[in-house]
């Protein structure tokens, strides 16, 4: 790690500590540099609450995004360019709410929309996505071509965020 991208880094937190927005592009350059670790551990601690304490602006929640994309996700495309809707709950559920996202993706796939459901085993609920999943019998650790191909014949797919098929670097 390069003492450049250190006092960078330290400027993004500083910012963010003074309420400052970051653009899209150096949100998503920070972000880049905490999913490889390109920062320590206690600067991306610190980029993390400071940008939570702040609250997240539009142009930085598409930067995170950006850089989760481009870095670790698996794409795949169906066949005759079919376009898709994914969704996605928040996890880390302190309310304890039901996993709405879910069924609101069973829902909307009966409904003829096709579905790329994104999700996880709970971590502070009692079931998440994944659970649920392989409850009924998914597949949850298959490759994403399997899921493409779910979502083509039944409008429905599940993504595991945890899987290494989805996220190699997870």
């Amino acid at each position: 790690m390069s003492q450049h991208l250190n006092r960078e880094f330290g400027t993004i937190i500083t910012r963010l500590i003074h309420k400052d927005n970051l653009t899209q592009n150096e949100a998503k350059a920070a972000f880049a540099a905490v999913l490889d670790n390109g920062v320590t551990e206690m600067q991306q601690g610190a980029f993390l609450a400071a940008l939570a304490a702040k609250g997240e602006s539009v142009d930085e929640v598409a930067g995170a995004f950006e850089a989760i994309y481009e870095l670790d996700t698996t794409k795949v495309a169906l066949p005759g360019g079919i376009e898709t809707v994914e969704n996605s709950g928040t996890g880390m559920d302190t309310f304890k709410t039901f996993n709405i996202s879910t069924a609101a993706a069973i829902i909307a796939a009966a409904g003829s929309i096709p579905m790329a459901r994104h999700g996880a085993r709970a971590i502070t609920s009692s079931c998440g996505t994944v659970d649920m999943a392989e409850a009924l019998g998914v597949d949850v650790e298959c490759r994403a071509d399997v899921v493409a191909n779910s979502i083509e014949t039944t409008g429905l797919g599940l993504f595991n965020g945890m899987s290494p098929h989805v996220h190699p670097k997870a």
